[in-house]
């Protein structure tokens, strides 16, 4: 399940990612700042797949507290078959898939978090540098 939360999320990034390019073109166009568009779409690229995680998961909680309707029929289960064992170990290797790429996108979330913060720091420090100018009457 997490797999297919994670190509949402990266699919929608990139969707939002497009959509804000095209519109900060239209933006720039009629000579109006764009900054809010990027501000947007990073605020909903983040949002958006964490929301809908936190509402699947509550329908699923739901589904899972509601009874199953009665069956017309009934099932003998003294006569089944117990099923292979590679049923289960499939849980597990699906649950270790998952356990796998939660692990690789925290990984990648907290190198790109300490990048970002990288870069801060050495614009912060770039600034402080700078001298201070007027031009045209502005400073």
């Amino acid at each position: 399940m997490i797999a297919a939360w994670m190509v949402f999320a990266l699919a929608l990034g990139v969707a939002l990612t497009v959509a804000a390019a095209a519109v900060e073109r239209a933006c720039r166009a009629v000579r109006v700042p764009g900054r809010a568009v990027w501000t947007a779409a990073l605020a909903a690229t983040a949002v958006w797949p964490v929301a809908a995680f936190v509402v699947a998961q509550r329908r699923a909680v739901q589904h899972a507290a509601e009874p199953l309707p009665a069956l017309p029929f009934s099932i003998d289960v003294t006569h089944m078959i117990a099923a292979p064992a590679t049923a289960a170990s499939g849980l597990t290797v699906r649950g270790a898939v998952d356990a796998g790429l939660v692990v690789i996108w925290a990984v990648w979330s907290l190198l790109l978090l300490a990048s970002l913060a990288r870069a801060v720091r050495v614009a912060v420090r770039r600034r402080a540098a700078c001298r201070r100018e007027t031009l045209g009457g502005v400073a």
